[in-house]
């Protein structure tokens, strides 16, 4: 409060100099008259923006003698400009990351076929390779980094999300704890404080998208704290009213609120601005570096479930991300078995898809797991 109402009166005192100088000038330059803005406080103690025009006041001999001040309330009109202004620039923002998200989306598509035919004839090439062969350990190094690289395009996809979506209704509760806990093992001098809500709405979402979402928000958070600090996670239902979502693309109603708040270096507008861009990373080229995706494939998974993020920040105060998905009634789903072994079978099965090496590939590995196959590009 001491500090907002210092910087108050370091204002008043820049405007009155202002005003100071605007007068003298007039006064000096013996000009007919001076517009300019500044601010006053009124008596109850709220300020007022305040547009004047000053004159001079002569007397009969046309010497100056005083000045006369016209002024009106202007605050409204410059609060109505501010708001536009705000909204032109979260316009901008957001068809700049559209925009990212587009070329960002159309290489991970290309790319990630690529990395598939490279996936499938390693594969078919390690089902007839003898393991004391000498090519076994490189084909499994070559499918090991393979398989890195389609975590990339992942991540891509997901930031222009474009990714493939498997939509269940989920408990972020479950999610949280389960990403917390895997976080909380592999950095000890980090400690994480949950407060969930017991009644939270279920979310129609991926929960694997999800997951990765928590971790790289937790690991971001680590990032912050590099020696160590406190991460609290939060969760809450909550219901936004029209005039709550302003600025953040969604649309009033029901929304699961989870936020993650830590004790870390925090940013400056500049990164804020950037956090969600691809391969953006403040992280320097001495230190191990990261992708820069993490928080790009948070920002696309977020929005592809038809949800909103916002982060605040400060250099030296932490950062707080909050984001909120659709509530929705339906009872979580539970998680499926995986299969441990490779389906045989000898069925017919129909393979479509637009990219011949994808068809080839596929085609074969489903041959030689006995199955017949019958091709088609659309």
């Amino acid at each position: 409060y001491m500090r907002l109402r210092h910087r108050e009166r370091h204002a008043t005192q820049l405007d009155a100099r202002q005003v100071f100088e605007v007068f003298h000038e007039l006064y000096a330059s013996g000009g007919e008259a001076r517009m300019y803005e500044t601010a006053l406080r009124c008596k109850d103690g709220t300020v007022k923006k305040i547009e004047s025009i000053v004159t001079l006041v002569r007397d009969a001999r046309g010497e100056p003698v005083g000045f006369r001040n016209i002024g009106r309330d202007i605050t409204g009109r410059k609060e109505m400009e501010q708001q536009q202004q705000t909204l032109r620039d979260e316009l901008a923002q957001a068809r700049k990351m559209e925009a990212i998200g587009t070329l960002a989306g159309g290489v991970a598509h290309d790319f990630n076929n690529l990395l598939m035919g490279i996936q499938g004839y390693v594969s078919l090439m390690l089902l007839d390779t003898e393991i004391f062969r000498s090519h076994y350990t490189q084909l499994q190094a070559i499918q090991a980094l393979v398989r890195s690289g389609s975590d990339l395009t992942r991540q891509l996809l997901g930031y222009a999300r474009g990714g493939r979506y498997e939509i269940r209704a989920v408990n972020i509760n479950d999610i949280v704890r389960q990403a917390a806990d895997m976080f909380g093992r592999t950095k000890k001098e980090i400690s994480i404080e949950l407060d969930l809500a017991d009644d939270l709405w279920s979310v129609e979402a991926d929960r694997a998208q999800l997951e990765q979402v928590l971790l790289n928000l937790l690991v971001n958070a680590g990032h912050a704290m590099p020696g160590g600090g406190e991460v609290f996670v939060t969760s809450a239902n909550v219901t936004l009213e029209p005039s709550e979502v302003g600025g953040m693309d969604i649309e009033a109603g029901r929304y699961v609120k989870f936020a993650v708040r830590d004790t870390g270096v925090g940013m400056d507008e500049s990164t804020r601005e950037r956090l969600f861009e691809p391969f953006f990373t403040t992280r320097e080229k001495g230190s191990v570096r990261g992708t820069g995706l993490g928080l790009a494939s948070v920002y696309g998974i977020v929005k592809g479930h038809k949800g909103a993020i916002n982060v605040q920040s400060e250099p030296g105060k932490g950062a707080l991300f909050t984001i909120y998905l659709p509530g929705s009634q339906v009872e979580p789903a539970r998680l499926p078995e995986g299969e441990k072994d490779l389906v045989r079978g000898g069925e017919t099965i129909l393979l479509v898809d637009d990219e011949e090496s994808i068809r080839n590939v596929v085609g074969e590995m489903a041959k030689a797991l006995g199955y017949r196959l019958i091709t088609a590009r659309s």
